[in-house]
């Protein structure tokens, strides 16, 4: 931990979350202006049927952080058990989607195209998981790359191509994927050793512990609320 550069990850933290303010409200009055109520309305459904997936998003996150910065190498052995745990997240959300499909009149064409935003979610917490092992403001890099791209695509495929909801999407996905690619690039180092079925045995037994169990309990209640209405 002793070589993490923390004031200038800090410096680097700050200026890109007065950024990302900044890019963060071009995208919404793009978003808003361009979409209908219907397709807001879906936006913010699969925002809510992802969430429910992304709730096991930091098991692999959360162990290469510790790894990585006590020493050991476990970059590529996060990277290939995430391929995993993205199978089990999309099959997940699959079900949750075709439960909701059936309950509302959302086209469930939609929702599965949404699915595609499960598993770059899934490798870009990854790779920040990685980095922030031994070079934090990596994944700041990565943030600033995802909101000016996402800007550039939100202009092209929302404003220009009038793609609605699908558009929406894409700019997400092609974003998310600017932004790996970036932190791939400069976490190459870190994923370049062998694969460890012992840490992995290790982190499956410990799953647990980096769930975020008060939101997984605040997501049924909102489970229970979305059923019942």
């Amino acid at each position: 931990m002793s070589n993490i550069r923390v004031t200038y990850s800090g410096m680097i933290a700050f200026i890109v979350g007065i950024i990302s303010l900044f890019t963060g409200l071009i995208f919404t009055v793009i978003v808003t202006r361009q979409l209908s109520p219907e397709e807001f309305g879906i936006w913010s459904l699969i925002g809510g049927l992802t969430a429910y997936v992304f709730l096991i998003r930091p098991v692999i996150p959360f162990w290469n952080t510790r790894e990585i910065a006590r020493g050991i190498e476990s970059g590529k052995t996060g990277i290939i058990s995430n391929y995993f745990i993205v199978l089990i997240a999309i099959a997940v959300y699959f079900g949750i989607a075709s439960y909701f499909g059936e309950k509302t009149p959302v086209d469930f064409s939609i929702l599965i195209f949404a699915a595609l935003l499960i598993p770059v979610e899934f490798f870009r917490s990854t790779l920040v998981g990685i980095a922030n092992g031994f070079k934090p403001q990596i994944e700041e890099y990565g943030l600033i790359i995802f909101e000016v791209t996402k800007i550039v695509f939100a202009v092209v495929l929302i404003y220009f191509l009038q793609l609605g909801i699908q558009g929406v999407i894409l700019v997400t996905v092609l974003a998310s994927l600017s932004s790996i690619i970036l932190m791939a690039i400069l976490v190459r180092e870190k994923i370049r050793g062998e694969f460890k079925k012992e840490l992995l045995k290790k982190w499956l037994k410990l799953f647990w512990l980096p769930i975020p169990w008060p939101r997984l309990y605040s997501r049924e209640i909102e489970w229970k609320l979305a059923v019942a209405t």
